[in-house]
């Protein structure tokens, strides 16, 4: 679980964000101070999940879903949390795989927020599609209806905005280049979230460059935890 945070910290830190926090249950504190000692750490008042999502501050982005997990309170504590939001926010990982049991919810999200799903949480959030192609035109369409930014992620990922703008990266590629990527993916769109840019463009511009570098330079060096 705190894998994913600490990786989501140190990309957030790496692209810029002056301040990291972090809300995770309070077993994970050693583990991310240690890793990650610049970030602030929030403990939950469970040990080992996270029963309660409170934003104690005001915040110019949030991404939630990495290491989130899927406990009975944590998913009350997250469905209580999309009530409250009044901007756009990133949802990756175990966020999807909540929302996707009450996609009702979907219509409620703030607009613009990113959803950053692969093939198989895209399927659980909208319904089961044949092909690739299939898939990329429900995309469209639920951006569409929904005002969300959906970066559905691959060997060539596919970012779809509301304004009926899809864009594919085609640079940077690699066979995995799907499961090398996707831990890092939302820590930029959540840092995209941050900066001045619109959301649309934010993830266009700087989500493709930093990810085709990313994947050349992991090509070339082969170490992950650089990327």
């Amino acid at each position: 679980m705190m894998g994913a945070a600490v990786l989501a910290a140190k990309a957030a830190l790496h692209t810029g964000a002056g301040l990291v926090s972090v809300l995770s249950a309070a077993c994970g504190e050693k583990i991310l101070q240690t890793s990650v000692p610049e970030a602030l750490f929030i403990a939950d008042e469970q040990d080992s999940h996270i029963s309660d999502i409170v934003l104690n501050r005001s915040y110019s982005a949030i991404a939630v879903g990495p290491g989130l997990g899927r406990h009975e309170e944590t998913a009350r504590a997250f469905y209580k949390l999309l009530g409250q939001i009044k901007r756009p926010i990133v949802l990756d990982a175990d966020a999807l795989n909540l929302l996707a049991g009450h996609t009702e919810l979907i219509e409620n999200l703030p607009k613009n927020t990113i959803l950053t799903p692969h093939h198989l949480e895209f399927d659980r959030l909208f319904g089961k599609n044949d092909t690739s192609y299939e898939r990329l035109n429900k995309a469209r369409e639920m951006a569409i209806r929904y005002h969300i930014i959906i970066v559905l992620k691959g060997a060539n990922t596919a970012i779809i905005t509301p304004k009926r703008r899809c864009t594919l990266q085609q640079f940077g590629k690699c066979r995995n280049g799907y499961c090398r990527e996707r831990r890092y993916s939302d820590r930029d769109d959540h840092r995209i979230i941050g900066s001045r840019l619109p959301p649309d463009t934010g993830c266009n511009l700087r989500r493709f460059f930093l990810h085709g570098m990313a994947r050349e330079i992991w090509q070339q060096r082969k170490i992950l935890k650089n990327i």
